[in-house]
């Protein structure tokens, strides 16, 4: 979702509570319904939250019946202004701290956040200052009371800085974990879970990996994870058919055996990988067997075997992507319905690949891939070209964006209700 098509859906959303809201004004009748619904979230994004921050926290000073309705409150924004509603609101199960510019500050959060009970899913923006040491503001904010039953968090990184790493694993009951930073693994890992084994959805968001962190992380992982996506990155990758041969990347290589305890997967996302490869899809098709999306965006495929160093595109083609073998193996895997294949290979006169996605077509599969240029990259001194790509950018921090604007669950809903 691009980031016109954002406001354009937040702005439908504060035009129908809007509505909604007058439509209240109409009888007395509707007005219990009303006041849980336009309570509940009083908010729907940072243009609305700062035009209606004072009018709320005016409104919830008098009414102190309407107190415990508010359960999430996402999109702040990062004005300090709104710490007043945590005093006002100690009941919210879903919150939004944007201290990305420094505002508000550490001193001021840990006064505020006192009141509040029980959060259970937390965005957290850090500060972005170099100078700045976020790792230990995120882990204060994260040790505080009010998230000590967190189940969801969404943590984006501020820049890196020369402190030593901290050791100090989260030590939070998580399902759910993003990470948005482009920053490396060793930097940012110290926010994995300390027990992984609540761990249902984890997203490593541009964060940069080597093969072994790689590894390593997915061997730790619980067989009960259902959607997993590590190392997306935020520019395109130029490929030209030489370079693809002569494997000229640093992207981490994906090995296909720690994957075979992956039973629960029903989403799979490792783009900007060099590891694609067939012995990968065989343990996917043979181990994983609840995927339903899988997604090598960008990424390169590789061969099980060691190949010979001089070979045509085609040759190349066919021996790193052995198309008849990679259908199927997709075909095996009984709820896929999308599959991305990352980069492929074509020669000068032909695309490569057009059968494997015209048979995946017909069966009903959504099928992309990356464009491989025929041409040959002559530079020597740009191992790995890349150019920025704004749409791809929007993709990635929408991707991110929308975990922080989800609705809190439908249990929440209703004991929010019942509480009225």
């Amino acid at each position: 979702m691009s980031h016109t098509q954002r406001y354009s859906h937040a702005l439908r959303l504060v035009e129908s509570q809007g509505t909604f809201s007058s439509l209240c004004l109409v009888s007395k009748t509707f007005l219990p319904l009303a006041r849980v619904r336009l309570y509940y979230r009083p908010f729907r994004s940072e243009d609305d939250s700062s035009r209606n921050v004072k009018r709320i926290i005016n409104t919830l000073q008098t009414a102190i019946s309407l107190r415990p309705l508010v359960r999430i409150l996402l999109s702040l924004g990062s004005s300090p202004s709104y710490l007043p509603l945590f005093d006002l609101c100690p009941h919210v199960v879903a919150l939004g701290l944007d201290c990305s510019y420094g505002k508000p500050t550490k001193s001021q959060l840990l006064v505020a956040l006192k009141p509040l009970i029980g959060v259970r899913k937390l965005s957290l923006v850090c500060p972005t200052s170099p100078s700045f040491d976020w790792r230990s503001f995120a882990l204060e904010i994260l040790a505080f009371p009010a998230f000590g039953a967190l189940q969801d968090l969404l943590l984006r990184t501020g820049s890196t800085n020369n402190k030593p790493l901290l050791h100090a694993p989260v030590l939070l009951p998580l399902k759910s974990l993003t990470i948005d930073s482009t920053l490396s693994f060793e930097t940012v890992g110290s926010f994995l879970p300390d027990n992984m084994s609540t761990l249902k959805s984890l997203v490593l968001n541009r964060v940069k990996f080597t093969s072994m962190e790689m590894q390593k992380l997915v061997e730790s992982l619980p067989p009960t994870i259902i959607s997993l996506s590590l190392g997306a990155q935020t520019k395109r990758c130029v490929v030209f058919a030489q370079e693809y041969r002569r494997t000229r990347f640093s992207f981490p290589h994906v090995p296909s055996h720690p994957f075979v305890h992956l039973s629960s997967l029903t989403t799979l996302d490792l783009p900007n990988t060099q590891g694609p490869s067939l012995a990968l899809l065989m343990t996917l098709a043979s181990c994983c067997r609840q995927l339903v999306e899988v997604d090598f965006f960008g990424s390169v495929w590789t061969s099980d075997a060691s190949l010979p160093s001089e070979l045509t595109a085609e040759e190349h083609f066919d021996l790193v992507f052995p198309q008849e073998a990679i259908i199927l193996a997709l075909q095996s895997l009984p709820k896929l319905k999308k599959i991305n294949l990352g980069y492929l290979m074509y020669s000068d006169k032909e695309e490569k690949g057009f059968r494997l996605k015209n048979v995946l077509e017909e069966g009903g599969f959504e099928v992309e891939w990356g464009v491989v240029y025929s041409g040959s990259d002559d530079s020597e001194d740009d191992d790995e070209s890349y150019e920025s790509d704004d749409s791809e950018s929007d993709s990635e921090e929408s991707r991110a964006d929308s975990e922080n604007d989800t609705e809190a669950p439908r249990g929440e809903e209703e004991e929010a209700e019942a509480s009225a």
